[in-house]
């Protein structure tokens, strides 16, 4: 009869680092995540695979190969030719349950913090954030992450329970591994099914709700940049026969006046799309109402794309035209 760890090795395997590119080349932390997944995979007696997405990528899986990976998957397409979270995510999500990997490793930089916590909701698996250090419990295969607390005065080490693992990894705490010619490995290509765009994305979660009923509520944020911005909002609120609040700081920009505060809203919408808002906690609690939160937002460090339920980088105006002008399509077939 196996016991429970083994049941873990039956279902899991290899350790994946994924990585990115910087003018033609792997990015150094990519080079660090490379030789700790090494280090990782040899203890466990398991592959360590370097993963690349992106548009010509495959020139990099030789330079992965030689910094220590035994194999490079690569998820190639137009659509990943920049980093659009939702579009990596999905690709991620789908490439990690149909692969199966035991412990994968991300950056922790702007990207791989926004990837990993979201990979780990969306798989129920184990998250361990900003790691200095990465080590493995061989008897249990528990992944380990070494990282400090309390403003640098304190190292704690935290253990996955879920697999995948996954950790994100700080630069500067790893070693890269000197390149070496004579290392060989083979390059596979990964499909994944077609990402969906922005716009596919808004459409269907609006269709989870039937439209005879629909309510939606558009709120502007201090992110539309001036009062054009809102009244394009609102324009775009009739043909969407939505609703337009504001948040508190487009109200003390001038942008909208008190009253519109959303704030003050009592009922609460199906689908509540937040433009420009950066998510004041003030803000996100009268949003996080609605039974569905759509964020978008140019600025991918903006806090409310860690709470909405689907966040999307970019114009906020221009993906609502394009909503609405599909709608407005639909409605007249």
């Amino acid at each position: 009869m196996l016991r429970p760890e083994e049941l873990g090795r039956v279902e899991y395997s290899h350790v994946w680092a994924v990585l990115a590119s910087r003018e033609g080349h792997l990015a150094p932390i990519s080079l660090e995540l490379l030789a700790a997944a090494r280090e990782l995979a040899d203890r466990l007696g398991e592959r360590a695979e370097g993963v690349l997405l992106g548009l010509g990528i495959a020139p990099l899986a030789q330079e992965a190969i030689e910094r220590g990976a035994d194999g490079v998957l690569l998820v190639e397409g137009p659509q990943f030719s920049e980093y659009h979270p939702e579009v990596h995510l999905q690709a991620l999500s789908e490439a990690m349950k149909a692969r199966r990997p035991e412990i994968v490793l991300l950056p922790a930089n702007g990207w791989g913090e926004e990837l990993a916590p979201r990979l780990a909701q969306r798989l129920r698996s184990g998250y361990l954030p900003a790691c200095q250090r990465l080590e493995v419990d061989v008897g249990t295969r528990r992944l380990l992450g070494v990282r400090s607390a309390y403003g640098g005065k304190l190292l704690v080490t935290e253990r996955a329970l879920v697999s995948p693992q996954l950790a994100t990894l700080l630069p500067g705490w790893v070693e890269p591994y000197p390149p070496d010619a004579a290392r060989q490995g083979q390059a596979e290509s990964v499909q994944v099914a077609s990402a969906p765009t922005r716009l596919r994305l808004v459409q269907r979660l609006l269709q989870e709700v039937p439209p005879a009923r629909r309510r939606i509520l558009l709120v502007g944020g201090r992110g539309l940049g001036d009062r054009e911005g809102f009244e394009k909002l609102r324009e775009l609120a009739e043909a969407l026969k939505a609703e337009v609040r504001a948040s508190r700081g487009a109200i003390q920009a001038g942008l909208a006046s008190a009253e519109a505060w959303v704030g003050s809203v009592q009922e609460r919408f199906d689908v509540c799309i937040s433009c420009g808002v950066a998510g004041h906690p003030i803000d996100y609690l009268s949003l996080a109402q609605a039974r569905h939160l759509v964020a978008l937002h140019r600025d991918p460090a903006a806090p409310i794309l860690d709470q909405a339920e689907l966040a999307l980088v970019g114009e906020p105006l221009e993906i609502l035209s394009s909503l609405a002008e599909h709608m407005g399509e639909q409605a007249s077939h």
